[in-house]
């Protein structure tokens, strides 16, 4: 859509589809939503971290009386000293088996929210430890998705660039390499061509989910010719940083990330001629949508 401005000039606003929430993060939310209303469910409620990375959805939450607790360096064991009663839940990247067993030991009550996606990844993980494999997993330090990963065995290693790759063991015949569901495409594919030069017996399985893979995908083919990419999402979401990173990187494109419209300065848009817009799987569709609004409405001569 064009944007006619004072002066004659059109701002060109293009909207990268899929935008909006996952089928992971739908989920999520409601399970909380519906425990929220269940009065079978014990109260109060508390979530182990942020139930999605978007601080919009944990603020909307907040207002249903939610209590979204934040572990330090990853110690989710912490938390329970701060919880005697209620119900305690399990936030879509799931969590460490030990933590869950805790909260139970203590009387809690536990509802699970991890995404699909992630208990499949860790059903496989599992299936490979058993038959004796040795774990490379390409992921993100200290994201909880991680974590619950590398709380399954020590045999699990976690890669995140290709001098990682150095701290597997030299002589193992039997090595699985799998992903993080929100990681980049073009960075896992690097990262496993360079464990396959040197394990080539290596089973390789990529976990990326099909919503990071499908916006990765899509906001590529579209950002041609484009001054400036919007990418629109909470800084500690992973896919969403991974959008940022492929449209500046792979595209080649100016590219902002923004977590909501009070964050556009604009001296962003000067002499922009052409804006795309995308956001990651677990930002809310009302704040992309006031983004879009509100560029399709700018005045660059006011």
């Amino acid at each position: 859509m064009k944007v006619k401005c004072k002066g004659g000039d059109f701002m060109e606003v293009l909207t990268i589809n899929p935008r909006g929430f996952c089928h992971g993060v739908i989920r999520a939310v409601e399970i909380v939503e519906r425990a929220v209303l269940d009065r079978s469910v014990p109260k109060p409620i508390h979530v182990l971290g942020m139930i999605v990375h978007n601080r919009h959805v944990v603020d909307d939450l907040s207002l249903l009386s939610v209590i979204t607790l934040y572990p330090k360096s990853g110690n989710y064991s912490e938390l329970f000293d701060s919880i005697n009663t209620g119900t305690v839940v399990i936030t879509a990247h799931g969590i460490d088996e030990r933590i869950i067993k805790k909260a139970k030991d203590k009387g809690l009550y536990v509802i699970d929210a991890t995404c699909p996606f992630v208990h499949k990844s860790k059903h496989h993980l599992a299936k490979w430890l058993s038959k004796g494999y040795v774990v490379a997993y390409i992921g993100k330090q200290g994201h909880p998705e991680a974590l619950s990963a590398l709380s399954l065995s020590d045999d699990i290693f976690l890669i995140e660039n290709g001098q990682d790759v150095d701290k597997l063991p030299e002589n193992t015949q039997k090595l699985y390499v799998t992903t993080q569901t929100t990681c980049s495409q073009n960075d896992v594919s690097s990262i496993m061509e360079t464990i396959a030069k040197k394990y080539p017996n290596a089973i390789f399985e990529d976990e990326i989910c099909n919503a990071t893979a499908r916006r990765q995908d899509a906001l590529i083919a579209a950002n041609k010719e484009i001054d400036l990419c919007v990418v629109v999402g909470d800084p500690s979401s992973n896919n969403t940083r991974n959008l940022f990173k492929i449209s500046k990187e792979i595209t080649n494109t100016r590219t902002i990330m923004v977590n909501d419209v009070s964050e556009i300065d604009p001296s962003f848009l000067k002499d922009v001629k052409r804006i795309s817009v995308t956001s990651g799987a677990s930002t809310p569709d009302r704040v992309t949508d006031s983004i879009i609004a509100f560029l399709r409405s700018y005045d660059q001569h006011d």
